[in-house]
């Protein structure tokens, strides 16, 4: 072979590898743009998925914090059945003020009274979807106003939601020995007309 054919053929041989050298790198090239376009996409979605876990977490830390709330809720409108919790609650209330009770009893929304507690006698509270009234008559005796008074004070501070609808007072007075017909207040008693709010 002459060294003209020979250089022509080592030229061609040459143009032929740059050639496929050329497409390898375009072809390389492409893969190694379409490998980091995936790649930027597999990291926007991890994190998109960690901002996600992020506020899963926060909403689970809000949600243990409801559990909190959610047991006060259940304390201020407790279910409709637990009527002799709410008679406990008061009795105890009125021990601590040096209050008396001598009943209590509730009332249906017909008037007729009921003294079992394990009874529900409630009414819908307008207004107020899945809240209910649950009507009691509580009847009270005390030495001093001032128990009365603070008896009151407890009640308000009760987490039970509760209205007093109607009071009624009325000292009980005492005959002073050796006067003529001189009385004296020793005491307090009257009747609470009190709406317990509840949940069925």
């Amino acid at each position: 072979m002459s060294p003209k054919k020979s250089f022509i053929l080592l030229l061609a041989s040459l143009l032929v590898v740059l050639g496929l050298t050329a497409s390898g790198f375009y072809f390389a090239k492409t893969q190694l743009a379409k490998r980091a376009l995936s790649l930027s996409q597999l990291k926007a979605d991890v994190d998109a998925i960690d901002i996600r876990v992020q506020q899963a977490q926060t909403v689970l830390v809000q949600y243990e914090d409801l559990g909190f709330i959610e047991s006060i809720a259940q304390d201020v409108l407790p279910p409709t059945k637990v009527q002799s919790n709410f008679i406990g609650e008061i009795y105890k209330i009125g021990n601590q003020a040096d209050v008396v009770l001598r009943s209590i009893t509730f009332t249906t929304p017909s008037g007729r009274q009921v003294t079992d507690p394990n009874l529900t006698q409630t009414t819908p509270l307008d207004g107020v979807s899945g809240v209910f009234v649950l009507s009691a008559n509580i009847t009270y005796e005390t030495n001093a106003y001032a128990k009365f008074l603070n008896f009151l004070t407890n009640l308000e501070k009760n987490r039970r939601k509760l209205q007093i609808s109607n009071l009624t007072i009325n000292p009980i007075k005492e005959e002073i020995v050796g006067t003529n017909n001189s009385t004296r207040i020793v005491g307090y008693q009257g009747q609470l007309e009190v709406n317990v709010y509840v949940r069925p």
